[in-house]
């Protein structure tokens, strides 16, 4: 029988994944777009649903806010199988991230519902953006038109 208790680091594990440095695009990594996105929109705090594949607000679901998600689903779906459960027992797996004013540090809560209800939450975990603030909404044309001209050339 799968024992829930093995999926608790799962929520701490989306979070270090989704901020990973090793995710650089175009001109930051998630926090500076999260951070540069909040400013942009005046808001401090954004909801990222990894499940639906969505963020609130809706204004951030763009390249690339949505590209990570199927990862994150990827590794959710992943840490159930081999922990003896069925891929969709995980109704719910949230991110939200909380932006302190005029600070480039992001506060990060992570939480996963399972289908019987039990809630595996995160400890905080605080990101910080690196780069020079930029417009992500300004960039977001030029980004689409760069996946649509790769994904042109490869087919």
């Amino acid at each position: 029988m799968p024992r829930t208790m093995r999926l608790n680091r799962l929520p701490h594990d989306l979070m270090k994944s989704y901020f990973a440095t090793g995710k650089y695009c175009v001109c930051g990594y998630m926090a500076d777009w999260l951070l540069n996105a909040a400013r942009q929109l005046n808001i401090n705090e954004i909801t990222i649903d990894i499940i639906n594949k969505t963020h609130i607000p809706g204004e951030l679901n763009f390249h690339p806010f949505t590209y990570e998600l199927s990862f994150l689903n990827a590794i959710i779906e992943r840490a159930l199988i081999q922990n003896g459960f069925n891929k969709d027992y995980i109704i719910e797996a949230k991110i939200k991230v909380v932006f302190k004013k005029k600070s480039k540090e992001l506060v990060c809560l992570s939480w996963l519902i399972d289908r019987d209800m039990h809630k595996y939450e995160s400890e905080p975990l605080t990101e910080f953006s690196y780069e020079e603030e930029f417009d992500p909404f300004n960039l977001k044309n030029k980004l689409n038109r760069s996946i649509k001209q790769k994904v042109s050339i490869l087919w």
